[in-house]
């Protein structure tokens, strides 16, 4: 909590935030448009017709807005349960700045740490497939959690919780020349550390909005 309120008493720092936000909610638009222009309205036409040659106009009306608005629904679910993963893989460049210029405010570390652009590059691409392999777990559990809510909830604490630990840590280990897998060796023997701080991120984007 302390790190979020250093976040936002910095105001130049926000700058690095915007660009990846303004990606994340293109691209939700653009899928959001796809959907429901592409498919959903093309089945609820269908739908009303069949029902209006039935001579029951009424019942196409409501079957319609039932339908279109349980899709938009199920839509922004979906989006809300995601956009905190695509924040991570556009914002991956960005994220870099934010970490190196608050440990130079806040630590007094290095602006420019000792890292070639190739490694950095490296590092941002190990970053976007970690958070990919994040997305791609939670999937199955969101999935359960329509069926089974808190157990679905309970285990994607554990096993989300623990690679957004690691994520959100990775910025960090990278300005000391470490890696991913060099973070995880690290802390082999403190994973409790990485759970909970993981943990507490995951259910702090569970709130709506919060992920913004």
């Amino acid at each position: 909590f302390k790190g979020i309120m250093g976040f936002w008493k910095r105001p130049r720092l926000w700058v690095y935030m915007i660009v990846p936000l303004i990606c994340v909610k293109a691209v939700l638009a653009c899928v959001s448009y796809y959907v429901l222009r592409g498919h959903v309205q093309p089945l609820i036409e269908q739908m009303t017709a069949v029902i209006s040659n039935w001579g029951m106009e009424t019942l196409a009306v409501v079957a319609g807005f039932v339908v279109r608005w349980t899709a938009t629904i199920a839509l922004f679910l979906f989006m809300a349960s995601f956009s905190s993963m695509l924040f991570e893989v556009f914002g991956g460049v960005f994220f870099t700045y934010i970490v190196r210029q608050f440990e130079h405010i806040v630590y007094e570390r290095p602006l420019t740490p000792p890292i070639t652009w190739r490694q950095d590059l490296l590092n941002t691409l190990s970053c976007i497939v970690y958070s990919v392999g994040t997305l791609i777990l939670n999937i199955p559990l969101l999935l359960l959690g329509f069926v089974f809510p808190f157990v679905a909830h309970a285990l994607a604490a554990c096993f989300i919780g623990y690679r957004y630990g690691i994520s959100y840590c990775a910025e960090s280990s990278f300005n000391k020349g470490w890696s991913i897998a060099l973070l995880q060796q690290r802390f082999a023997g403190r994973k409790a550390v990485l759970y909970g701080f993981g943990m507490m991120v995951f259910l702090l984007l569970m709130i709506p909005y919060i992920s913004i």
